[in-house]
């Protein structure tokens, strides 16, 4: 699994995307703020598999709570074709636009320009995606959310990331299933499953109990009282 740890080098042609992104966010909409003076948090929810979808409606409450500590940045793509949870992933971008706090980069960030955003976040919000691979490439906080696959399987090299994930496995039997082309026999609604059961039973609760796990690495320790000679 050591081999499986991601790598990646930010070019100066990185720092150029960034800033000119960067410059684009806070020129775009009044009071938008300068993402290269101001601490941020990026969140990535969107998949191309139900396999690996989590509910719209608890991204869209976790971007509010986030909001009200750092700016938000989302990055992701809908060019392919995206699961309907709750709502569709264009419902949910539509929701966001305009949000207290929210910069809607959905569709506008290529891979590269999102490697960008991400090296400098304080924490990036995903599924088991290519934001959580790029997040660690860079050493970022993530806190992921899982459904099918054990994390371990693919974050078991890193203690710090592994204990940052939600994997809601109790709420369904099967779990881990290790599905890839569809949902199973084994699913607890049969028939009916549209959600990985894991993956839509997540609450915002669980993601911001994982964000203080990363806030408590991140604060100093105090310094320690020298004992009287």
């Amino acid at each position: 699994s050591e081999f499986k740890r991601p790598f990646a080098a930010r070019t100066k042609n990185d720092q150029g995307v960034f800033d000119a992104l960067a410059y684009f966010v806070k020129s775009s909409t009044s009071g938008s703020p300068d993402l290269r003076h101001t601490g941020y948090y990026v969140v990535a929810p969107i998949s191309t598999s139900s396999l690996r979808t989590a509910k719209y409606s608890m991204w869209l409450e976790l971007v509010t709570e986030l909001a009200k500590e750092f700016p938000v940045v989302l990055v992701g793509q809908t060019y392919s074709k995206t699961p309907v949870s709750d709502m569709t992933a264009q419902e949910f971008t539509a929701q966001v636009d305009g949000l207290p706090g929210v910069v809607n980069l959905i569709d506008q960030t290529p891979t590269r320009s999102a490697m960008a955003i991400i090296q400098s976040a304080k924490c990036v919000f995903c599924v088991d995606s290519g934001p959580l691979y790029m997040a660690q490439s860079y050493q970022v906080p993530a806190v992921s959310v899982w459904g099918t696959h054990h994390p371990g399987v693919r974050i078991g090299y890193s203690p710090e990331y592994m204990e940052t994930a939600v994997w809601n496995t109790e709420v369904c039997p099967a779990s881990p299933c290790y599905a890839h082309s569809g949902f199973t026999s084994r699913c607890p609604r049969g028939e009916h499953q549209f959600l990985c059961e894991p993956m839509s039973t997540v609450s915002v609760s669980h993601l911001l109990d994982k964000l203080e796990i990363v806030k408590r690495r991140s604060t100093p320790k105090p310094l320690g009282t020298f004992a009287k000679a």
